[in-house]
């Protein structure tokens, strides 16, 4: 079965920095995985493409913490206040190892928390895991990284 550009698959990446997200579409795109990806520079951005009526909803979100306009932290608070948007897992894709980052993420509703690895093997495998767990049927779980 074929899907329609509308029916398929996709999930989006809210990334400001340009070389991460530069980094990211080449590692995804190596993997060729059953999805599309989309990329908002932004949490501004992100929120705004995602509370448009119309629009089929993404698999997933990786979502960086340090952005501006709307940061991390401010776009998880929005979404899973949304009835719409607050059943999407949300992956948080983030350079910060800060303990209490983690936690807050995680007391947000993160399904899991990624810190943002410094080589690209790392990243291609990183970016698998991510997308081979049912995140719908896994509980909320810990980060093990």
């Amino acid at each position: 079965m074929v899907l329609s550009n509308k029916e398929k698959k996709y999930i989006i990446l809210a990334e400001d920095d340009e070389d991460d997200r530069s980094f990211f579409k080449e590692a995804f795109s190596e993997l060729k995985l059953a999805y599309d990806l989309r990329v908002a520079e932004d949490g501004f951005e992100l929120m705004n493409f995602l509370e448009k009526p119309a629009i089929q909803l993404p698999q997933l979100i990786l979502l960086d913490l340090n952005m501006p306009l709307i940061n991390g932290f401010e776009c998880m608070e929005l979404i899973k206040k949304n009835e719409r948007l607050k059943n999407i897992p949300v992956i948080i894709y983030s350079t910060s190892a800060n303990l209490a980052e983690i936690e807050k993420s995680y007391s947000l509703g993160a399904h899991f928390y990624l810190h943002k690895p410094s080589n690209f093997p790392r990243l291609k495998e990183d970016i698998k895991k991510v997308l081979i767990t049912d995140w719908e049927k896994e509980p909320i779980p810990k980060n093990k990284n």
